[in-house]
């Protein structure tokens, strides 16, 4: 049935699970507090924490890291034909959209 639906097994066993858990709270809610009840739902079927490190940088600065992308690297001064990460890196910190990135960290966005 997963292969059919294009689901990892193991993906549909943890939304059972956490599924299962939540039963019991919000058939209580439902009696008991109907008008949080969509609330309540909202909140299980949301993503959950995830591991590992915070975004360093907003959806705002990636866009804008892309928009300047997208342009010709003369417009902004920058004696070349195509933009190197490394040239988009520090055209990145000059413009103030960011502190500091790695032109690693560019290349992925």
């Amino acid at each position: 049935m997963c292969q059919e639906l294009g689901v990892v097994r193991n993906k549909v066993k943890m939304w059972r699970m956490r599924l299962a858990k939540a039963a019991t709270e919000t058939n209580e809610i439902e009696t008991n507090h109907p008008k949080r009840l969509r609330s309540r739902i909202e909140d299980i079927l949301s993503d959950e924490q995830r591991a590992g490190a915070p975004n360093t940088f907003t959806p705002e600065q990636v866009a804008r890291i892309i928009a300047i992308a997208c342009q010709s690297p003369s417009e902004h001064g920058v004696p070349a034909s195509h933009w190197t990460a490394s040239e988009l890196a520090r055209q990145a910190v000059r413009q103030g959209v960011v502190e500091s990135i790695s032109p690693r960290q560019v290349g992925r966005f």
